[in-house]
């Protein structure tokens, strides 16, 4: 490959001039097993919905089944926790931190439950928004609908059976909206 190691790392990881014009297709055509394997074995990708721009994320810290993700610059991080996304930083308004939702395993998941989200006003306060969320799924799509009085979002995961999430489309704010992600192994 015309590219080296690192300069894959600059524009697939974060902190390269290019970055900021990748799309999570492009991201993808360039994520080839080899280069994965080269980052350790797992990539992954964040795309936000409404910007339609997207980075790779490595894994840079790991408590039980919560991962947090970093671009390679650390200008942004998600943490995910069963494939679910608790936290942003480096976003713009990002989510402080979030219960994760039930494991998404086949014939296991509760019909509905309470999560707590909480996010910074615009007077950098902590708000804590109690959110009513229900579950449904099928063989390979769990989805979560969550509301309160004023808002409500739909997160979709494609899972396995075990509950493995593959690819998923995860509200993080009303600022930044939903964003896409996807594991390359």
């Amino acid at each position: 490959m015309a590219l080296m190691t690192s300069q894959y790392a600059s524009r697939v990881l974060g902190g390269g001039e290019l970055q900021d014009e990748m799309t999570m297709e492009q991201l993808r055509a360039i994520l080839t097993p080899e280069v994965v394997d080269q980052f350790g074995g797992s990539v992954l990708l964040v795309e936000t919905v409404d910007k339609g721009t997207a980075a790779g994320f490595l894994p840079v810290a790991v408590n039980g089944s919560a991962i947090t993700w970093m671009t390679q610059d650390g200008q942004a991080s998600v943490s995910t926790q069963n494939g679910a996304l608790i936290a942003t930083r480096g976003f713009g308004f990002d989510l402080l931190s979030a219960e994760a939702p039930p494991a998404f395993k086949y014939g296991e998941m509760p019909s509905s439950q309470i999560r707590h989200f909480q996010h910074l006003d615009g007077e950098n306060q902590v708000v804590t928004t109690r959110y009513t969320c229900e579950y449904s799924r099928d063989s390979s799509e769990a989805q979560e609908h969550c509301h309160t009085v004023e808002h409500d979002f739909i997160n979709t995961y494609d899972v396995t059976k075990t509950g493995k999430v593959l690819h998923s489309r995860q509200w993080i704010s009303p600022q930044i909206g939903y964003v896409v992600l996807e594991t390359v192994n």
